[in-house]
Formats: structure tokens, C-alpha cells, sequence
């Protein structure tokens, strides 16, 4: 499984000698982390590294049933109403739904599908091209540290600078994400989604159309693409979203059988429905996981939970 399943550059980096586990959600870095089992030994293996020691588990506890502890806890979140069911059902939390301060003016583009990875790249750096010499600033989000640095290097290719966030280049994140709005400027960026930070942008780039966010990937769930898309066009300000897919990308591979692969790969714009079709798939899929996770919770409350009373 180490050496099939868990690749470098997505789910962890080697840094000074050590495996250091990736944040597959916000790719952050998680450097007090570790894989039971043996499986971060494994991984240590497989790279040539030196083993660390095992680390037992003393106690363990679902993310749901310790947000369940706190008797008020409340969030924010701009795709927060499509969940409402489910946060009621886990969390016993209501989703109330805030109107914008202000209009938004974002312009999302329809999806782009393509065959393979590479064709799709290729279409994103023409985009990039032709955006960039309009003066408008880009954020392209990939899903993992591989993908930024191949298309930075792409991007580059053809002439033009860009920076890149990721894992690996997260020192100076707070200084690219002050320029990303600027004119003319190229960010590439893994899971945007999950950095939760306003890209300010200037009255002259407001007049060219606002910053422009390419979604390199379908994610698993539609609420997590619609968060990075989110990252233009803030507060009323102008701005624009394209996104592309290819049938290479996990998402497709992992929920589409072979047969459904094939169907719409010859069905033209019609395509885009397979990422749809994908995504409420793997977001069932999800949605039961997190369902059995809560119902093995209550089993163990009940189960060993201790009496108050006397004996």
C-alpha cells in the first residue's frame, strides 16, 4: 500500500531526511503527524529513509464526535446551504443563509472536458497566455504538488512568471497571496479552496475584469471546486471562473466504471455530465462514510459509557 497508494508530492514531501504528511484537503504540510499501523515506516522505507520509531495510540476520536463535545459551536462557510441536511443530522446544527452584502459579478465559464491530462494542460496554458496579455492577474489551484510544479514550469515555457504555493514553497505564501491580485501577475496554487484568504485586487485591475481563477481539477465535491471559485469576484468586484477536467483525473477514474468512461467520452459537451455524474457519486460515497463514523460513535457512548450513580 506504501508503495502504490501513497505518492510523493500529493500525500507527503520529504523534508531533512523526514516524511513529512501533506493535508490532502488544504495542502498544508503536517509535520507532528504520523501514519499508524507501520504504514509511515513503510513510507520511510520506500524512500530510503531512516526508520523512526512506532508510535502507539492511546485513545482515538472522530472529528464529529469532538465538535459534538462543545454545547455551542458555530462556522462560516459560502456553500455551507447544500450540506444543511447533513450538518443538522450529524451536529444538530441549523444552516441559516446570509444574503450578499453585495451583487455578485463572478462569470463562471461552462466546464471544459478533455481525454487526457496532457491535453488538458495544454489548454490551460493558452488560457493563461491569453489572459495574461490582456494584464489580468490568475490564480490557477491544482490538487497537488506535482501538477503546480509542472504547470508552473509550462507556464514559464511560453515566457511568462509565475509564483507557485504548495507544500513544498509555503514560506513566502502570505507574500505571493498580497501580489496575486496585482495586474499581469500568475499564481499557481494547491487547494486553494482551503486557504481562506481575500485576494485584494486594484481599481485598474477591477476595469480589465477582475482576477480570473482556473480550476485545473474537478474535486470530489462540487462545494469544494465552488470555494475556490470563490476567490474571485469577492465583495462585489468583477471577476471570472473557467475550470476543465479530464478523464484521467481522479475523480472520473475512481467513480466512473470503464464502460461510462468510454460512453461519454464521445459525447461532446455533453462530457461534462460524467464529472457531475462522478461527483454525486464519490459524494454519496463521503456522505456514508461520515454516517458510519457517527453511528460507531454512539455505538461506543453507549456501549462503554461509565454510570454516575452509586454502586
Amino acid at each position: 500500500m506504501a508503495r502504490e497508494l501513497f505518492e510523493q508530492g500529493r500525500h507527503y514531501v520529504v523534508e531533512e531526511g523526514k516524511v513529512v504528511i501533506v493535508d490532502e484537503s488544504t495542502g498544508r504540510k503536517m509535520p507532528m503527524r504520523s501514519w499508524n499501523g507501520g504504514l509511515h515506516q513503510m513510507i520511510e522505507i520506500k524512500e530510503n529513509l531512516e526508520l523512526s520509531g512506532l508510535k502507539e495510540t492511546q485513545a482515538r476520536m472522530s472529528f464529529q464526535r469532538f465538535f459534538r463535545l462543545y454545547r455551542n459551536f458555530s462556522g462560516m462557510t459560502g456553500t455551507g446551504k447544500e450540506a444543511a441536511a447533513e450538518f443538522w443530522t450529524i451536529y444538530g446544527a441549523a444552516v441559516v443563509c446570509i444574503p450578499n452584502h453585495r451583487k455578485s459579478k463572478r462569470k463562471i465559464s461552462h466546464l471544459k472536458t478533455f481525454t487526457s491530462k496532457e491535453s488538458k494542460r495544454r489548454a490551460i496554458v493558452k488560457e493563461v497566455v491569453r489572459m495574461h496579455a490582456k494584464g489580468r492577474p490568475i490564480l490557477i489551484g491544482t490538487k497537488d504538488i506535482d501538477e503546480s510544479e509542472i504547470l508552473g514550469k509550462s507556464i514559464e515555457n511560453e515566457g511568462l512568471h509565475c509564483r507557485i504555493i504548495n507544500a513544498v514553497r509555503s514560506e513566502e505564501e502570505a507574500a505571493i497571496i498580497a501580489d496575486a491580485g496585482k495586474f499581469g501577475a500568475i499564481t499557481v496554487a494547491t487547494n486553494m479552496a482551503g486557504r481562506g484568504t481575500d485576494i485584494k485586487i486594484p481599481d485598474s485591475v477591477k476595469k480589465l475584469g477582475g482576477l480570473h481563477v482556473i480550476a485545473t481539477e474537478c474535486n470530489p465535491s462540487s462545494r469544494i471546486d465552488r470555494q475556490l471559485f470563490g476567490r474571485s469576484a469577492r465583495q462585489g468586484d468583477p471577476g471570472s471562473v473557467s475550470h476543465y477536467a479530464s478523464f484521467e483525473d481522479d475523480v472520473l477514474r475512481r467513480n466512473l466504471p470503464n464502460t461510462m468512461v468510454t460512453l461519454f467520452k464521445h459525447m461532446g459537451p455533453l462530457s461534462a455530465l460524467s464529472v457531475k455524474w462522478a461527483q454525486q457519486r464519490a459524494g454519496r460515497k463521503a456522505y456514508k462514510s461520515r454516517l458510519s463514523v457517527q453511528r460507531t460513535d454512539t455505538w461506543l457512548e453507549d456501549s462503554l459509557g461509565f454510570s454516575d450513580g452509586g454502586v
